[in-house]
Parts: structure tokens; C-alpha cells; sequence
């Protein structure tokens, strides 16, 4: 009789994922401003093997930290793509208060962009960005506010509206900005989800001194406006795109992240939606796997898009010479 193969666990999945530092700790030193004043930031770098291909920013989820993705991110520089990243205030090894991200998180991945871009001389490379949940959604404002700067953006499980199972009502609206108004310090309360999802959460807190876990009402509060900006600004983001949704995702609204997609044009845009998959799929060994094969792939087709344009206009410069 044929063995029916025993579904793995949440938690069984994110302990079979091998944690790796990445090789270069803070490239460059980044200071920001926060409530408190000016702190510092953790920046990571993954040097590419080979002819570089672009340099790839990655901005992470709430509660992630860098250097858990290490060995994840490897495969885009064993392909020749130099990778940077850097862990937001309050999270990782950055400094500032635990899971505040500061006043101005958007301005805070600019500055790092643009001294990474200035340290490492890498003007004429190009830029392309990778956005995890939150990390989109941040990700998404800064091409917004520098239509023209970057080369594509890779939206992975964004995070541009709320799942309806968390749907935040105007009356919910107001109370967390009030909260927000009245105290940074105030905690959002999780709902609690499936016992297997509470089994992993648990485990990370107790076991991952570096995640936090912590939802502050201040942070949210400053994620819904610029859920809001985004949406009223959606039409500038004029650059490849590749959308990558999670078919299992209970967190963001992939309803509205498929409308959004269908609302920009560009003939490199790609869209996929990874069925049976968490929203944290890059926690979890054996659902992320195919997700990043694709990205490099996606990142490789542009490249081979812009070799042909650049053919094609040396073709019609040469002719017009004749």
C-alpha cells in the first residue's frame, strides 16, 4: 500500500531553512534620524560572482532582519547580481526602539540606496529592488517619489492592503491613530491565528532573540497612510514589475494587489501567484525555492530585453549612416 506522505508543519519548514550571515557586514556606515535622535543601521552586502548584472536592493517585512536570508539570497549572486540590504530602525541589529520604524522609513531606504550607490561607485549599474510584505510597500512609495531611478521592482507577497480577515474599519481607523497620537510606546494585539501558525510564532520569539514580533500602533498607524498614498499615486510606478503573490495568503489582500497590477503597463510586467503558499513563504524550506528561481530569471530577461534594444539601436544608427 502507497505511503500518503505526512504534511510538514509551519514550524517544521522554517527550522529546515540553514541560517547564513551575509558575507559583508556594513558596507557602509548609515546613520539615520529617529524620535530619539540619530542612530545606526545594520547593512549587509552579498558581493556577485562574475560579470556584475545589477546591484539589487532588498527591503524586508515587518519583524525580519537581513541576515536570516543570507543562504536565500546567495543564488542571486552566484547569477551576478550584487545584492545590498539593510535591517529598518528598530528591527535586527539596527538600533532604535523595537519595533518602531522611525519617522520616516521611506527616507531612510533612500539615503541608504543612494550612499551605497555613492560608496561602491555603482552610478551606471543597474538598480533593481526587492520588497518582502512591508518591504513592498515601502519599496513601491520610493519608486513613487523616483519614478525614473530604478531599472524594476520585484513586489513579493505585498503588503498594499489589509486581508479582508483583518479588514481595519474607519471607526478601528481612527482609534489607532489616536493611539498612535497619544503614545509611540502603545502595542497593536495580535489576533491569534491556526494552533499550527501560533506553534511557529511562538518558537521565534522564545528562540530568535534578533525578530520582533511586536506591532506598535505608531508603526501601523504610519503604514496605513502610506497604504493610502500608494494607492493615490499608483499610476506613476512606470517600471518593470514582477508581482509575486502567496495563493494562501491570509495576511494581505490579494484582491487589491492583482487590481493594482492590472492597472500598469509596462510589456516586461509579470505576475504570479505561488498556489498553496503562506504569506510567509520565505520562512518556510521547500516555498520559496521557486519564487527566487523565477526572480532571477524575471531580473535576467530584463537584462536581455535592454541587449536587444541596445541591438536594435545600433542597427537602425548603423543604417542611417550607409
Amino acid at each position: 500500500m502507497e505511503q500518503i506522505p505526512i504534511k510538514e508543519t509551519i514550524l517544521q519548514k522554517y527550522l529546515k531553512i540553514k541560517k547564513r550571515y551575509f558575507p559583508v557586514q556594513n558596507p557602509i556606515k548609515l546613520v539615520v534620524e529617529s524620535y530619539e535622535g540619530e542612530i545606526q543601521l545594520h547593512t549587509v552586502e552579498y558581493p556577485n560572482e562574475g560579470t556584475m548584472r545589477g546591484v539589487v536592493f532588498i527591503f524586508l517585512g515587518q519583524g525580519s532582519y537581513m541576515d536570516f536570508y543570507g543562504a536565500i539570497f546567495e543564488q542571486f549572486a552566484k547569477q551576478g547580481y550584487r545584492l545590498f540590504g539593510m535591517d529598518r530602525q528598530g528591527f535586527g541589529k539596527s538600533e532604535g526602539k523595537r519595533g518602531d520604524i522611525g519617522p520616516d522609513p521611506v527616507n531612510d531606504q533612500l539615503i541608504f540606496v543612494d550612499k551605497i550607490i555613492e560608496a561602491k561607485k555603482l552610478q551606471d549599474a543597474k538598480k533593481y529592488i526587492l520588497g518582502m510584505s512591508l518591504g513592498s510597500l515601502l519599496a513601491a512609495r520610493m519608486i513613487q517619489m523616483r519614478p525614473d531611478f530604478f531599472d524594476g521592482v520585484i513586489f513579493t507577497i505585498p503588503w498594499f492592503a489589509n486581508h479582508d480577515l483583518w479588514h481595519i474599519n474607519p471607526i478601528k481607523r481612527w482609534y489607532i491613530d489616536f493611539i498612535s497620537c497619544c503614545s509611540r510606546d502603545s502595542v497593536f494585539t495580535r489576533m491569534k491565528r491556526s494552533e499550527e501558525y501560533e506553534e511557529y510564532f511562538t518558537y521565534i520569539k522564545e528562540h530568535d532573540p534578533l525578530y520582533v514580533g511586536v506591532f506598535r500602533h505608531n508603526t501601523l498607524s504610519k503604514c496605513l497612510m502610506m497604504q493610502d498614498k500608494l494607492k493615490q499615486e499608483w499610476s506613476k510606478i512606470k517600471i518593470p514589475v514582477f508581482m509575486a503573490l502567496a495563493g494562501n495568503d491570509v495576511v494581505v489582500s490579494n484582491k487589491l494587489n492583482e487590481e493594482l497590477y492590472q492597472q500598469i503597463y509596462h510589456k516586461m510586467n509579470k505576475c504570479t501567484t505561488y498556489e498553496g503558499k503562506p504569506h510567509m513563504l520565505f520562512h518556510q524550506e521547500g516555498d520559496y525555492n521557486q519564487l527566487i528561481v523565477d526572480s532571477i530569471e524575471w531580473l535576467k530577461s530584463l537584462d536581455n530585453q535592454d541587449k536587444v534594444a541596445d541591438g536594435d539601436a545600433f542597427d537602425i544608427h548603423y543604417k542611417l549612416n550607409l
